[in-house]
């Protein structure tokens, strides 16, 4: 554990220069840390005297049961090592780091160690509170009933320090939400709706706020309402995964009126004709093409998730050559290398190169990939290099396509661009990795 303390504190040190990440989720929404200048300061930590108020000390409680998490002492080796640097908001910043890392119930933590630490600071409150509720939805079993109520407690708390937040509001209506589905009598929805309205009003994350204004609605029994706000982010853009939630989450009401609803938006376009290239293989595509542009109009239609464009253009073969004609590109290959090509009606081009010599069973080399579009130029995406070593080296046949770079049959080792090493074996292009 002495390792990764030290790591630990050299995170803190840096984090007291650079400070913490904003992160969003699709379901609640974290800030990032701001300085508050004292002028609204929060009783969480307690009073003058040092003894806790009541929401500090449930706080305290949740933090023990998410301690549970840790392994033995690491809860207290922690605290110690935060202690050394207050300037450095570490709670927030190793919250946020394990919050990236989908640690949720140790982000929590931390965000609860923050919250105490920093009782004027909004941002930590609601971090808290937030990653407090997904927790318990995540896994309700064995955690106190008392967090979602808890949840609304801080958040109430955070905005109170900034009531214009639309991240704050996001977040307490949402939590009102999962506070009535454990107290249905503890909760006003029409509060949680006005909150999530509000938070739309004023510049939320678009989608985020709607699956949960989504979803208060449907708590409150207005189905025509959530359905409403379900066709909107279906129009804003069907394979958002907050949209799956949420209408994976209504209840059967909503559900039913959702799937009734015109939806006079649909016009899925993939422009076949004008994006699969003329020819024969460009052909065959665009036939796809108009199927699948068939099925997503009458999935758009259904309500349901639907693409929006197809892609025509070819993948450029590991074996083999383009021809053109057939292909819509081409391919030259030349004992020293190969260079090839193809595009989309739309002008869109993707390119290879490679080079290297031969020796024998033995094909060093260096690939090269790239993209041509007319809107934003030349671009390279990657660049690969290896070996390739010709496993039917013996046999006519192979040893002359193996000098054209075309091994029926071989064991190669390649290097990407991102220095990550992968040893595969393959047959006429079709490669499996092995190591």
């Amino acid at each position: 554990m002495e390792f990764l303390l030290s790591h630990l504190r050299l995170a803190l040190v840096l984090g007291s220069v650079a400070g913490a990440a904003v992160v969003g989720t699709a379901v609640v929404t974290l800030t990032g840390n701001s300085n508050n200048d004292g002028s609204s300061q929060a009783t969480i930590a307690g009073e003058a005297e040092g003894t806790e108020t009541a929401l500090a000390a449930r706080i305290h409680d949740a933090m023990a049961v998410l301690a549970e998490g840790f392994e033995p002492g690491e809860p207290a080796a922690f605290q110690d090592m935060l202690a050394e640097h207050p300037e450095a908001r570490g709670e927030a910043l190793f919250g946020q780091l394990l919050y990236m890392r989908r640690h949720f119930d140790r982000s929590a933590w931390f965000f609860g160690a923050d919250a105490l630490a920093n009782p004027s600071s909004a941002a930590g409150l609601n971090n808290f509170a937030s990653l407090l509720q997904e927790v318990y939805l995540d896994r309700p079993e064995g955690r106190s009933d008392d967090w979602p109520s808890l949840s609304v407690a801080v958040l109430r708390q955070a905005r109170e320090l900034d009531s214009q937040n639309p991240d704050i509001l996001n977040n307490l209506g949402r939590a009102l939400v999962g506070q009535w589905r454990v107290d249905p009598d503890a909760v006003d929805l029409d509060e949680a709706v006005e909150l999530l309205q509000r938070a739309r009003d004023l510049g939320g994350e678009e989608l985020v706020v709607l699956g949960n204004l989504a979803l208060a609605l449907d708590a409150a029994g207005d189905a025509a309402g959530a359905a409403q706000i379900l066709n909107e982010m279906h129009m804003a853009l069907s394979s958002h995964p907050t949209f799956l939630s949420a209408s994976g989450q209504v209840s059967n009401s909503t559900q039913q009126t959702y799937a009734g609803l015109p939806r006079t938006y649909c016009n899925v376009n993939f422009r076949c004709s004008e994006v699969c290239p003329p020819s024969i293989i460009g052909r065959i595509n665009l036939i796809s093409c108009e199927i699948d542009q068939t099925t997503a109009q009458q999935n758009c239609q259904a309500g349901q998730p639907y693409p929006e464009r197809y892609d025509c253009v070819g993948e450029l073969p590991e074996f083999g050559v383009q021809i053109p004609g057939i292909d819509s590109g081409f391919s030259i290959s030349t004992p020293f290398g190969s260079i090839g090509a193809n595009t989309d009606g739309d002008g869109n081009v993707r390119w290879r190169i490679e080079v290297g010599p031969n020796f024998g069973p033995v094909n060093p080399y260096m690939r090269t990939d790239g993209r041509y579009n007319p809107k934003g130029g030349w671009s390279r995406t990657q660049f690969r290099g290896g070996v390739k070593f010709n496993l039917v080296n013996n046999n006519t046949a192979g040893r002359i396509t193996g000098r054209w770079g075309y091994q029926p049959a071989y064991v190669q080792v390649q290097a990407g661009g991102t220095g990550a090493t992968n040893i595969s074996a393959g047959a006429y292009g079709n490669a499996t990795v092995i190591g």
